[in-house]
């Protein structure tokens, strides 16, 4: 994940704008840099980064590899840019990063309170992790359509499931709110397709499906097939 740095930051309007520019922030002090040759990895898909980083110069790609190999460039990164947003969340690189050129990076080792993010209110910080956990499911979605059948339909569970946790409620019985019909647009998937999908993962004691009511039988099985 990246984004430009423009005059001000995402917490503009919320409180004294000064405060929180960008330029202001990064430049108090002599921070700690890191230099990338062409070809260098900043970081890969899956890892946990503690420190975001700021582009001072050169160029980064952003890439997601799918399972039979094939690289997907989802971003390319020039100086003023931020990489590694991740880190702010404790979540783990949704893609990977390397240098295209030499690349100078400032780190950032608390990019929360770089960001002016570390002052915001607990409503604030909760629309920001939503935010971030939206768009880390629209790069998701990038990938769905080189997938089989059963994993879309799994990743969707998976996926639903969690959120059903945060909210309090059960992750193994799931009251789905959209028609099989619409479920099957959703995915990518012809309606017939996504039926024998639900049939198959039922078969095998995967799933219980009586019509929108969905009971993950068994969890472990439903997440290896969701991230295979």
């Amino acid at each position: 994940m990246a984004a430009r740095i423009t005059a001000l930051p995402i917490t503009h309007g919320l409180g004294n704008p000064r405060q929180h520019q960008y330029p202001t922030a990064f430049s108090e002090a002599t921070r700690p840099r890191r230099i990338l040759r062409g070809g260098e990895h900043l970081f890969h898909a899956g890892e946990t980064c503690s420190s975001a980083y700021l582009i001072c110069s050169g160029s980064l790609e952003s890439y997601f590899v799918h399972a039979d190999g094939e690289e997907q460039i989802l971003g390319l990164h020039s100086a003023g840019e931020i990489v590694g947003f991740d880190a702010l969340f404790g979540a783990p690189a949704s893609a990977s990063v390397k240098a295209l050129d030499t690349v100078s990076l400032q780190i950032l080792r608390h990019p929360g309170r770089q960001l002016g993010l570390d002052d915001c209110s607990p409503d604030v910080r909760a629309v920001i992790t939503a935010m971030h956990e939206e768009i880390r499911r629209f790069t998701r979605r990038l990938h769905i359509e080189r997938h089989p059948s059963e994993r879309r339909l799994a990743e969707f569970l998976i996926d639903f499931a969690e959120g059903a946790d945060k909210r309090g409620m059960s992750r193994t019985r799931l009251a789905l709110p959209v028609t099989r019909r619409l479920l099957a647009r959703y995915l990518g998937l012809a309606p017939e397709t996504l039926s024998r999908t639900f049939s198959n993962l039922q078969d095998r004691a995967i799933l219980s499906v009586d019509n929108r009511e969905v009971v993950i039988l068994d969890y472990t099985a439903l997440q290896a097939i969701a991230e295979p």
